[in-house]
């Protein structure tokens, strides 16, 4: 055939699928094939939070913090579609604590105002939690994950430092409970896991981050999503399992054998 059939159809790019694969890309640490798909396809869809906070949240994992500050300094809040349920205070606060914690990683913070930038945020998720609780409501939106996660890892940046001493009170944040496997939100878990367990103490971890009942909630999980399998749970719990059984091991003081043990044969 000489003259090729001229297709006229509009074409609908699916940029949530994009965005998701996108995510499981860096989840399954794959950065390099990330930042390809990002450039590729999702580049253009930077005014859409979704696209924004998760490519910022990859900046930040992998600790390009010079290109973060680029992203961050460029971000036209009135441009900013697909906010979905989320308000813009909140994401204000978001990309804020993000600032914060790559000037505490790279020590760029002055002591001085250390201590009232951290009360500052946990004022934030404080106000938040009371306010939402006088509604009645009970249910995070993605961006309050987000907050509770930066705004742990800022707490994880001060504590282990030798920065002023901050009131122990700032180590839990309202809704840090509400990040667990057992509630559906096992990525999420785990990267909260990681965070605090090096900061805790055996009795404290086995009271928090460490959970039993974690491998029931990963099977619950599978069988209740027949036929349509997410391999994320599982993977979730492999790292969080490899996370624990580090930890364990590393405490050769205590006896934590057996347990250790456990958590390897997950692994």
């Amino acid at each position: 055939m000489d003259t090729p059939i001229q297709l006229e159809m509009d074409l609908e790019e699916d940029v949530a699928a994009e965005l998701e694969h996108f995510v499981r890309l860096v989840r399954y640490d794959m950065i390099r094939f990330a930042k390809l798909w990002y450039h590729k396809c999702l580049e253009r869809h930077t005014h859409m939070f979704p696209v924004l906070t998760e490519y910022a949240e990859m900046l930040l994992q992998i600790g390009e913090y010079d290109k973060l500050i680029q992203v961050l300094d460029s971000i036209d809040y009135a441009s900013l579609t697909a906010l979905g349920h989320d308000s813009l205070p909140d994401i204000r606060q978001l990309f804020a604590s993000m600032r914060v914690l790559v000037m505490l990683r790279g020590k760029d913070l002055p002591p001085e105002v250390v201590t009232t930038t951290v009360t500052e945020c946990w004022e934030y998720l404080m106000e938040a939690h009371v306010r939402m609780t006088a509604q009645g409501k009970e249910d995070l939106s993605a961006v309050q994950i987000h907050l509770v996660k930066v705004y742990l890892a800022i707490a994880v940046a001060v504590f282990t430092s030798d920065l002023p001493d901050m009131d122990v009170k700032y180590a839990n944040p309202p809704w840090a409970s509400s990040i667990s496997p057992q509630l559906g939100r096992h990525w999420e878990a785990q990267k909260v896991q990681r965070l605090l367990l090096p900061m805790l103490q055996l009795k404290d971890a086995l009271k928090t981050v460490i959970l039993r009942d974690q491998f029931a909630a990963v099977a619950a999980n599978i069988a209740g999503s027949a036929p349509h399998f997410d391999e994320l749970p599982v993977l979730s719990e492999i790292v969080s399992s490899t996370t624990i059984c580090e930890y364990l091991l590393a405490r050769q003081d205590e006896d934590t054998s057996t347990l250790s043990d456990a958590y390897f044969g997950a692994s």
